[in-house]
């Protein structure tokens, strides 16, 4: 995966923001996870649990919300499997 920013003046603060989510490793497998495809919530907490990285649904949860904050993932719900569906911007 190769990830591409552009530094100006105006956009420092919210470069600084990702950066610092994109710090966690945590955070990088997710974006390593999502780049095979889409995931939901449950499917990613899965993957994350048998790399025994987190324990909690509402921690990969939460991790995921940070990522689609600093719009790094796209979240987006789909009506007929009726969960929430992240995928890479």
């Amino acid at each position: 995966m190769e990830l591409r920013f552009i530094l100006s003046d105006e956009n420092y603060a919210v470069l600084s923001k990702k950066f610092e989510v994109l710090a966690n490793k945590r955070h990088l497998r997710i974006l390593n996870i999502l780049e095979k495809g889409g995931k939901s919530n449950d499917q990613v907490y899965e993957i994350l649990k048998k790399d025994g990285v987190y324990l909690h649904r509402t921690n990969t949860y939460r991790a995921l919300e940070k990522l689609v904050k600093q719009k790094i993932i796209n979240k987006t719900y789909n009506g007929e499997k009726k969960k929430f569906f992240y995928t890479i911007s």
